[in-house]
């Protein structure tokens, strides 16, 4: 019973040490952001309106671009498969309903 003291005031070191190395930098974290809360929100209501301005505008002119980059491909994609619509519709032997067949 006499190893146990020893134990005890080593795990009351490191229960100390713990404290010092996670508790008090997460304790001087806290403080300063309650200290400093109320600038930084102010500074934030400043700021914030002009970054969405910019992010707004920004996404505004990705749009238009994708779309002028795109357009190409969407109508090469329509007129590729347009081709295939009448193409099947001619050779299928379904396509008795047509008027020009004379079967």
């Amino acid at each position: 019973m006499g190893d146990l003291a020893g134990w005890r005031d080593a795990s009351i070191v490191l229960l100390a040490l713990e404290f010092f190395l996670v508790g008090l930098p997460m304790l001087a974290v806290g403080y300063f952001a309650v200290r400093y809360l109320r600038g930084f929100r102010h500074w934030l209501a400043i700021n914030f309106p002009v970054w969405q301005v910019a992010a707004v505008r920004g996404r505004d002119y990705v749009e238009q671009y994708v779309g002028y980059a795109a357009a190409p491909f969407v109508a090469l994609a329509a007129l590729a498969s347009a081709i295939a619509t009448v193409a099947s519709l001619v050779s299928s032997p379904r396509s008795r309903v047509w008027r020009s067949y004379r079967g």
